[in-house]
């Protein structure tokens, strides 16, 4: 993605879709360390979602220093409504769908978006109106898709829409709907499917829904799928291509997906799988005599999180393949474990729902992630309880760059994840 996210074109569009603005036109924090972090779910204090992108190159804080806003982070900004737009904190009284009791202290799961809490509008909720029809797997199709790595680290692919192929869409486990861009609507046969409460920055409006008929995706093919509608034309200087949409929860809730997010020595991969069909120690048995398996997997906000350690601390992690950070821990973690205690730092803001917030950047001496140990991790360290820096029930949000070293599975339908090395999955 070029740099930019301050520019005039962007500003135009800003103002034309409240909470875009505050999102994407606001200065760029601490210079050289941290781009943007962007709030996933919109909301007051304790709702959303916030991705770190920190970045050290000298053309990053220069950009910086100008006020452009980074790569991944405008971005990031951006798809941060497509969550925000449909409430995804789940009333007190909702339950998860299909899902174990949690242990204590855990957060427990919700497949499924209810009314947003302290939504008194009439109407169908958001809930029925994201309601997803069938779908099938084609068992003749490659399970591995057309996939390309934008500049700024997106994965895109392009998925055919009532028979149209209408152009690339990001592929991002951190969106809880899938998204198609107004001006690339044209064409489709999109039918109308109500309208959602959209909860910005800018306070709560709608969002227009629509359902395709057919929605394919190498071997699946979803039917009357929801989609959300909203005008992403402006990404196209940022991430080189005319982004058509978004994939997201609606597609990943019934497959078995692989996830290789590449770099620049290694291709991205992405594969998609019948559920009922998939065996990891068949995918990829040479990993699993390495030790690999499976790891629980919740949905929180139709956001994967995972359990693993914090120098042998038990977390809960989001899994945010949207997002280009390492890890960012939350100010009650950061709190309760002490972990700014004797350990070198600098100061950096985290932005998120109604304003920055102080941190720390720093170290940590290890964590555990998916039955995998990693040392010397680079991580974020919230100062302050706002918005979702002070949730309590997830301790931290990982990214991009620390799934980056390894093929990530994601199985929603049976509540599982799994981390293989990248390397055991290069020669396949």
């Amino acid at each position: 993605m070029a740099d930019g996210v301050g520019s005039s074109r962007t500003q135009r569009a800003a103002r034309s879709r409240p909470g875009v603005a505050a999102r994407c036109a606001a200065p760029a924090p601490h210079a050289g360390d941290l781009a943007r972090v962007r709030p996933l779910a919109g909301g007051g204090e304790g709702r959303g979602h916030d991705r770190t992108v920190v970045h050290d190159t000298k053309a990053r804080r220069k950009a910086a220093r100008k006020g452009k806003v980074m790569t991944m982070g405008g971005t990031r900004n951006l798809i941060a409504i497509l969550a925000g737009f449909v409430g995804l904190t789940p009333p007190s009284s909702a339950s998860g769908q299909g899902t174990a009791t949690p242990p204590a202290g855990a957060p427990s799961s919700a497949h499924e978006t209810a009314t947003p809490a302290g939504d008194n509008r009439s109407g169908p909720d958001p809930a029925s109106l994201l309601a997803q029809g069938e779908s099938t797997f084609d068992p003749q199709s490659p399970a591995v898709l057309e996939v390309k790595r934008a500049p700024t680290g997106h994965l895109l692919v392009r998925p055919k829409i009532n028979g149209e192929q209408p152009g690339w869409f990001i592929f991002d486990t951190g969106a809880g709907v899938c998204v198609i861009s107004t001006p690339r609507m044209d064409g489709l046969r999109l039918r109308a499917g109500g309208e959602i409460p959209a909860v910005g920055v800018g306070g709560t409006e709608g969002a227009r829904l629509y359902r395709a008929e057919e929605m394919v995706l190498g071997p699946i093919t979803l039917r009357d799928h929801p989609l959300m509608a909203t005008d992403l034309s402006f990404l196209k200087p940022h991430l080189g291509e005319e982004i058509a949409g978004v994939i997201g929860y609606g597609v990943l809730s019934r497959c078995v997906c692989e996830i290789a997010i590449g770099s620049t020595t290694r291709a991205p991969r992405l594969a998609i799988f019948d559920p009922k069909a998939y065996a990891l120690e068949r995918e990829h048995a040479e990993a699993v005599g390495d030790g690999a398996g499976w790891t629980e997997l919740r949905l929180i906000e139709r956001i994967p999180v995972v359990r693993g350690t914090v120098e042998d601390h038990d977390a809960w992690f989001r899994l945010d393949t949207g997002a280009n950070g390492f890890v960012t821990l939350h100010a009650p973690a950061v709190e309760k474990w002490n972990l700014l205690q004797g350990r070198e730092s600098s100061d950096i803001q985290l932005g998120g729902v109604g304003g920055f917030v102080r941190g720390k950047s720093g170290r940590l001496t290890s964590m555990e992630i998916g039955g995998m140990r990693l040392t010397n991790v680079r991580a974020s360290f919230a100062l302050e309880k706002r918005g979702s820096f002070g949730n309590e029930k997830i301790d931290g949000n990982i990214g991009a760059e620390l799934i980056r070293p390894f093929v990530l599975v994601l199985d929603y339908a049976n509540e599982r994840a799994a981390f293989l090395r990248a390397q055991s999955h290069a020669e396949k």
